[in-house]
C-alpha cells in the first residue's frame, strides 16, 4: 500500500548523494560514478528502484552502474570491495541483511565513500549517510482494517512473509497482526517465509494448502511484492477450493487443493445447480 510514496521519496537519496559526494567526486580524476547496490533484480519492484535511482543520478552526470546481490550477503561484500576498488564516488544502497550488511557500510564509511540506504535499514546508526525508508507497520495496519472487514471478521488465513533477515518483513507483519490479531474468529493455521519470490511463494503456497485445505485467506508479503490476487481463494463446484494471482508479466497461476472427491454424476448435478442459478440471476436483473 506504500508503493505510490516510494515512487516520490525514491528522488530523495539521489539528491542528498549529490550534496554528499561532490566534493570527494571533485578532487577525483575520471567520470564522476555512482554505485547502485541492490539485494535482487528477480523482483519487479526492486528492478524499479535501481533503475529508476540509475536514471536520476545520470541526470545528474553520474554514471550508475547496477549491482544485483541475489541476496547473497557474501557476493554484496563482493560489490562493496568492488564499487571501492573502482573509485565509486557514492554508494546507493538496498541492503540484503539489516544485520549481515552493517560491515559492509562500516568498511565504505572508513573508506569515505558515502553510503545510502534505500527501501530497507542496516541496523546501525553509525554507517549510513542516511536510510530513507518506507512506514511498513502503518501501511499494513491499513491492510489488516481491510481484511478484517473482507473476512466478516472470521476465517482461516495463511502468512507469508518476506526475507526473515528484512526489518521490513517483521514490520510489515507487526502492523497487520496488531490489528487481526484482535478478533477471535480470525484463525492462522500456518506462517512461512517466500523471501519476497514469487515462484517460491507458489511453491510455499500449495504445501501449505496441502495441510490446510480450508484455508480463507492468504496475507502474503510475496503478493505485495509484485504479485496481484484476481479470484480470491473459495470453495468450487468441482471439489477444489481455488483462487490465482497475476505475476507483474502477466503470466496466470492457479492455486488448488481438492476437498471432495467428485463421481461424473456429482459434476453433472453441480454443473446444472450452478447454471440454473446464473439463469435465474439473468432473470431478475
Amino acid at each position: 500500500m506504500a508503493r505510490p510514496f516510494k515512487t516520490y521519496y525514491l528522488l530523495l537519496p539521489v539528491a542528498i548523494f549529490i550534496c554528499g559526494c561532490k566534493s570527494r567526486n571533485a578532487s577525483v580524476d575520471g567520470p564522476k560514478k555512482v554505485a547502485i547496490v541492490v539485494s535482487t533484480l528477480n523482483n519487479t519492484w526492486f528492478v524499479f528502484l535501481a533503475q529508476t535511482a540509475a536514471a536520476q543520478a545520470q541526470q545528474y552526470g553520474y554514471e550508475a552502474k547496477i549491482f544485483d546481490s541475489q541476496n547473497n550477503t557474501a557476493l554484496e561484500t563482493e560489490h562493496f570491495e568492488n564499487a571501492l576498488a573502482s573509485g565509486y564516488g557514492a554508494i546507493l544502497f538496498n541492503p540484503t541483511d539489516a544485520e549481515g550488511s552493517v560491515a559492509n557500510v562500516k568498511r565504505a564509511k572508513e573508506a569515505g565513500v558515502p553510503v545510502f540506504c534505500m527501501d530497507r535499514e542496516v541496523n546501525t546508526i553509525d554507517g549510513a549517510t542516511s536510510q530513507i525508508l518506507s512506514d511498513n507497520y502503518s501501511g499494513c495496519v491499513a491492510l489488516g482494517k481491510y481484511f478484517v472487514r473482507r473476512m466478516n471478521k472470521k476465517g482461516k488465513y495463511v502468512e507469508l512473509l518476506g526475507l526473515v533477515s528484512d526489518n521490513n518483513t517483521w514490520n510489515r507483519s507487526k502492523g497487520f497482526h496488531s490489528v487481526v490479531d484482535n478478533y477471535s474468529g480470525l484463525q492462522m493455521v500456518a506462517q512461512q517465509s517466500a523471501e519476497f519470490d514469487r515462484n517460491k511463494a507458489m511453491d510455499v503456497l500449495e504445501s501449505i494448502l496441502q495441510a490446510h485445505p480450508d484455508v480463507d485467506a492468504v496475507f502474503a508479503q510475496a503478493v505485495a511484492a509484485g504479485a496481484t490476487v484476481t479470484m480470491p481463494i473459495d470453495d468450487m463446484f468441482w471439489g477444489d477450493r481455488y483462487g490465482s494471482v497475476t505475476d507483474p508479466f502477466g503470466h496466470n497461476w492457479g492455486i488448488a487443493t481438492r476437498k471432495r472427491v467428485m463421481t461424473q454424476d456429482d459434476l453433472k448435478q453441480l454443473a446444472a445447480d450452478w447454471e440454473s442459478c446464473g439463469s435465474a440471476t439473468d432473470q431478475t436483473v
